[in-house]
């Protein structure tokens, strides 16, 4: 929340001029299943693979933060433009499509993911 603070203050302030910025909001769906067929110690270790999955894509300036529950945020910076933010939702949901192996279950996730721009 402080980052994202900062980079709009910058654009507000005119500071950053040629800043822009993209707010993506990523919720997984059907994320109380795994919780609720396989325990709350897999759906606990289903966030550490989709947060490590969803950090290896990102460039180093980009910031990603677990809001709660299933919900994560990243704040991408120096976005030229609106396609850039949506080449990282379409290279996220890529990364996120591919199964995840899961105390022994192999587990596919999916994201609903909508994104704001500065």
């Amino acid at each position: 929340l402080e980052c994202l603070a900062g980079s709009i203050a910058r654009v507000q302030g005119g500071g950053g001029q040629g800043h822009s910025f993209a707010v993506l909001f990523l919720d997984f769906d059907r994320f109380k299943l795994v919780n609720d067929s396989l325990g709350h110690s897999a759906g606990d270790e289903l966030l550490v693979q989709l947060a490590r999955r969803i950090q290896e894509r990102l460039r180093p300036s980009d910031i990603v933060a677990r809001l709660g529950g299933d919900e994560f945020a990243i704040l991408a910076e120096h976005v030229e433009n609106q396609r850039d933010a949506i080449v990282l939702a379409e290279r996220l949901l890529a990364a996120l499509a591919r199964p995840f192996d899961l105390l022994g279950h192999e587990i596919s996730a999916s994201a609903s993911i909508g994104i704001t721009f500065s």
